[in-house]
């Protein structure tokens, strides 16, 4: 498995447990709710900084990728902002569950942006070496 594989395997992983706590947030418990969001909260937070370390310190100040980063920084810093909001509010409190739902989505955003555009652009352009490194990071972690 490659370092583009593992992440996008990660982010899939992470919507289906934000899918999962905004469809069934009427129905289970409080408590449950709590825990899967927070759960959920943390995950992305992970996620995220695992990108920033693996793949978008490997490619700043390299080649073209100032519109891309950009893009990555808005629709992160968004999601930390929404992610910090969330974390002001209790799980019963109105607005919480709306907040949540805006999170999943800006979530589902952030993970079409690597899909489409930020991991295509990283494969077709960085040079091998910076690709083995990515790959190595990844390894080091996983058979730690």
């Amino acid at each position: 498995m490659n370092i583009f594989e593992y992440l996008l395997t990660d982010e899939i992983q992470i919507q289906e447990k934000l899918h999962d706590v905004a469809n069934n947030y009427s129905d289970w418990p409080q408590t449950k709710v709590f825990e899967l969001a927070g759960q959920s909260m943390n995950a992305i937070t992970t996620h995220v900084q695992k990108v920033n370390d693996w793949v978008i310190n490997h490619i700043q100040g390299k080649g073209n990728y100032d519109e891309l980063l950009s893009k990555w920084d808005e629709r992160t810093n968004s999601i930390e902002e929404n992610i910090n909001s969330l974390t002001q509010l209790h799980v019963d409190e109105p607005g919480f569950e709306q907040l949540f739902i805006h999170l999943s989505k800006a979530f589902d955003t952030l993970v079409r942006f690597t899909q489409e555009d930020l991991f295509p652009a990283v494969k077709k352009n960085a040079d091998e070496e910076a690709l083995d490194r990515m790959n190595a990071q990844l390894e080091s972690v996983v058979f730690s």
